[in-house]
């Protein structure tokens, strides 16, 4: 992945990619990807202490690493740090400029969905690039309320922020986000409520029983 999926170049330490380091495995994934099987039966699944490789935009090292569950979520048991180019060294400065946060949540979700094979509900392009982001994981979520207030015809930012406690201002930051990365392509939030949208789901019972 060089750019993410609305068009925009990636941010430095943005998630290009995670997958196997074992060359087998990583090469009946492939295998599996370029032929668009039906399910993630199908393809090779990661072990319990899977080695699994991270690779974030701007840092020109090869991250490997074991993830295992802790007491407050996943933790590293192992990790490697490849220098890309040879004679190019891993020092102390380098060291700590790794968000090792972030390399632990992209393997530890990577790992959850088999690999990659699979998504869960709420999956976006900047959960997927930033995993550690606190507001990523809530995107999803506010797209769907913004969606609903428009269709109740109810102020958007006022409604949304009541219903997920947060302020004003936050939900402007968190709309704007989301339109940063796609996820409101063809959401227009009205300056003022729109009328109410009829459901036409209701379903009338009883009809004609009344004589």
């Amino acid at each position: 992945m060089n750019a993410k999926a609305d068009g925009s170049d990636p941010q430095r330490g943005d998630v290009l990619h995670v997958g196997y380091a074992d060359p087998e495995k990583a090469a009946q994934l492939a295998e599996y990807m370029d032929a668009g099987q039906p399910g993630p039966w199908l393809a090779p699944s990661p072990d319990a202490d899977e080695r699994v490789t991270v690779r974030l935009a701007g840092y020109p090292y090869l991250f490997t690493v074991r993830v295992v569950g802790g007491r407050t979520g996943p933790v590293i048991r192992h990790l490697e740090v490849t220098a890309d180019a040879d004679g190019e060294v891993v020092d102390y400065e380098a060291l700590r400029s790794i968000p090792l946060r972030r390399i632990t949540l992209s393997a530890w979700n990577w790992r959850r969905r088999y690999g990659g094979t699979v998504a869960e509900p709420g999956d976006n392009d900047v959960k997927t690039a930033r995993p550690d982001d606190a507001d990523a994981d809530r995107l999803g979520e506010l797209v769907n309320r913004v969606e609903s207030a428009i269709l109740s015809g109810l102020p958007v930012r006022r409604t949304v922020a009541a219903e997920m406690n947060l302020g004003t201002a936050t939900v402007d930051r968190m709309i704007r986000r989301a339109k940063d990365a796609g996820l409101m392509d063809g959401i227009e939030i009205p300056k003022r409520p729109g009328p109410r949208q009829r459901d036409t789901t209701t379903t009338i019972t009883g009809k004609g029983n009344d004589r």
